[in-house]
């Protein structure tokens, strides 16, 4: 099992109509943690609102998603870095995880095996008695860790950091054309329409 010990909690806005879809994504992702051996995902509607968009009234809620980041042997996983073939450096964190700076366009390295490879993907890792920052590679984490299965908390990781797409597609939905989302439209004028 697992030590956790980093919370994170962020906001998110979701119109009313897609609520029912938000709830199935973070049930299936609350199940999926406890199956990595990960506690559960935690989420409450804060409040709600109307705004007006393209003449339509819609209703809007304020959802608090929290949990624990990965933690394992005293390293917290902050963050994944995606090597891309040009060079670049995509960077991805989980929460409010600082990820320094150099890691943003860095090479593909490794600082366990201390080997340059053409990797896709590694990790930033932070120790949290010293403070160290640390890039592993995928391949490097259960030795890095000295623990059975790391990539379970990579996984877990991932999980975490496609949350912010997840809830960026359902908010989406409401400002596309021809989406079949319920609008709030007040009375005054489907009767004026009428």
């Amino acid at each position: 099992m697992s030590e956790i010990d980093d919370q994170f909690t962020k906001c998110f806005v979701i119109p009313d109509e897609n609520m029912v879809q938000l709830n199935k994504r973070l049930f299936s992702m609350a199940k999926k943690a406890k199956k990595l051996g990960f506690p559960d995902i935690r989420w409450q509607s804060l409040d709600s609102y109307t705004k007006d968009i393209k003449g339509h009234r819609v209703l809007f809620n304020t959802v608090e998603v929290s949990g624990q980041q990965p933690v394992l042997s005293g390293w917290s996983f902050l963050g994944k870095l995606e090597h891309m073939t040009d060079g670049g450096t995509l960077v991805n964190s989980v929460g409010d995880s600082k990820i320094p700076k150099h890691y943003w366009d860095c090479e593909p390295d490794c600082d366990h095996c201390q080997t340059t490879r053409n990797r896709k993907h590694s990790f930033i890792l932070k120790n949290n008695d010293s403070q160290e920052y640390k890039q592993v590679g995928g391949a490097c984490l259960e030795d890095f860790l000295n623990n059975e299965n790391p990539h379970n908390a990579a996984k877990f990781l991932e999980m975490l950091i496609d949350l912010d797409d997840s809830f960026a597609d359902l908010l989406e939905d409401c400002y596309e054309p021809g989406e079949n989302c319920p609008l709030y439209v007040p009375v005054l004028k489907v009767l004026e329409l009428a």
